[in-house]
């Protein structure tokens, strides 16, 4: 009579091992790609959000213009400090009083942190630069 345990052999679990980490070794770029689309939105929605708040500060003040950062936070039309680990906000005013502006979101770790693939602006306009992420 010939008995057979109801266990696996080694080959079909080293067969097993091979398959998940073909599939593993695929995955992994697409993965950290979604990862990198997602930190781009981060920043994307916190220009917007700054864009938003500009809109309402410049609509309060008389004669309207755009404020700081730290016009918008103490204003609350923005939250406390939008610095995260991924990103530094900046806002540029131009004119007296500023009647433009530039937000910037610079990224500050990650596979895009250097020139020229760490930087997204927004306008007054509301147009975003660069306009995909990553690039």
């Amino acid at each position: 009579m010939n008995y057979r345990s109801p266990g696996v052999t080694i080959v079909e679990a080293l067969v097993a091992v091979i398959i998940v980490g073909i599939v593993a070794t695929a995955g992994g770029p697409v993965f950290l790609r979604t990862l990198e689309i997602a930190k781009g939105s981060e920043a994307e929605t916190t220009l917007r959000a700054i864009f938003q708040a500009e809109r309402a500060y410049a609509f309060d003040q008389t004669p309207n213009h755009f404020g700081t950062l730290a016009d918008l936070e103490n204003g609350r039309y923005l939250p406390g400090n939008l610095n995260t680990i991924e990103w530094t906000y900046t806002l540029t005013l131009a004119g007296s009083p500023a009647v433009t502006y530039t937000a910037t979101a610079t990224r500050q770790r990650g596979p895009y942190s250097e020139p020229p693939n760490n930087i997204r602006q927004m306008k007054e306009t509301g147009v975003l630069t660069p306009s995909s992420w990553p690039p």
